[in-house]
């Protein structure tokens, strides 16, 4: 099942992940990075509510709800298992250069390994990369959602999401203000945001909602407001956002991502004539991927002066990875992972 105008944005979102990661405007500018990082919120919210309002269509076209989760889960863990040995191996290629083909394998297998034992929760979570997150995050809110539609209780995810969201942030962004909370843990990471963009997904799919262009451009604009007030408002006052990552979910991020997704319900062919669409079914392979493409070709634009170097890495970053993931998505049994 794919909906054109998904597909587009799709293609939109991933482009600014990577841009948040490879960080065009950090040398340049570091309250113009900070605006970049906080214009492109949208992409991952965006990212869970489409997965859940596709899970959430194909259970009502008549899918058992159960072979469908089992269906999801064992892709989603294949993916995240896969990557992850991949990127048990990023590494590789310098300990080589340092310490020859052997000594440096067992370097690296040794460092890898103490890491994975030393913070456990974080490997569970995240995997041995600041990204991949997304996927155990994804499985977690899916199970939830699970749970309570195979209970015929599916409403109720929302008061699972609600306060597992109102935690994660008065344990991430607000923590420093006097209603925070010490939590040693990532809050961005597990379910405390995530569940509550499935629950999104599921109640618009299941209501399958059309909302208006205007609806979708005032939920978007409005979102972004909020979310820049507040994120203002606690870097001035209680200086939690030194840090762009600190911002990754805010209370306006909610009404961000879901405009979004309003944007899409209502334009349905938007891009229909572009090649957005068409790139937009790789995204889950090039977020996995980009990663790795970063850490090897990112440098490839470092010849050029600084702010046009520093501009065309995100792109550069994308087009090949793209590249990368359609090659790769042509062989049958690495296609799994990448589309």
């Amino acid at each position: 099942m794919r909906i054109t105008s998904i597909d587009t944005l799709r293609t939109i979102a991933i482009f600014v992940v990577i841009g948040i990661h490879s960080h065009p405007f950090r040398n340049l500018n570091l309250q113009i990075d900070l605006w970049f990082n906080q214009l492109n919120r949208f992409a991952v919210p965006f990212f869970f509510i489409a997965a859940s309002y596709f899970f959430t269509k194909k259970h009502l076209e008549g899918t058992k709800v159960t072979d469908l989760y089992i269906r999801y889960l064992t892709r989603l863990t294949i993916i995240f298992m896969v990557w992850t040995t991949i990127y048990f191996f990023l590494p590789l290629p310098s300990k080589i250069r340092t310490y020859g083909i052997f000594n440096g394998l067992n370097q690296l297998i040794i460092e890898r390994i103490t890491w994975i034992t030393d913070h456990p929760i974080t490997f569970l979570c995240q995997g041995l990369t600041i990204h991949l997150w997304f996927i155990i995050s994804l499985i977690l809110s899916l199970t939830m959602l699970y749970g309570v539609i195979v209970r015929n209780q599916p409403g109720k995810i929302f008061l699972i999401a609600i306060p597992l969201y109102l935690f994660g942030l008065l344990a991430g962004a607000y923590s420093k203000t006097p209603l925070g909370i010490t939590f040693d843990f990532n809050t961005r990471d597990g379910p405390f945001f995530s569940t509550l963009f499935i629950a999104i997904g599921w109640w618009l799919a299941q209501r399958d909602f059309k909302p208006t262009l205007q609806l979708a451009w005032a939920t978007i604009i409005s979102g972004f407001l909020v979310q820049m007030t507040e994120y203002l408002l606690l870097s001035n006052t209680y200086g939690s956002m030194s840090n762009p990552a600190q911002g990754n979910y805010l209370l306006g991020t909610v009404f961000f991502g879901t405009g979004v997704m309003f944007l899409a319900l209502a334009i349905p062919q938007l891009g229909k004539y572009t090649p957005l669409p068409n790139w937009g079914k790789y995204t889950l392979g090039i977020y996995a991927a980009h990663l790795l493409v970063l850490n090897y070709a990112g440098k490839l634009t470092y010849f050029l002066p600084g702010i046009i170097s520093q501009l065309l890495m995100p792109v550069l970053i994308y087009f090949i990875t793209l590249a990368i993931v359609a090659i790769l998505a042509k062989i049958k049994y690495i296609r799994s992972i990448v589309v």
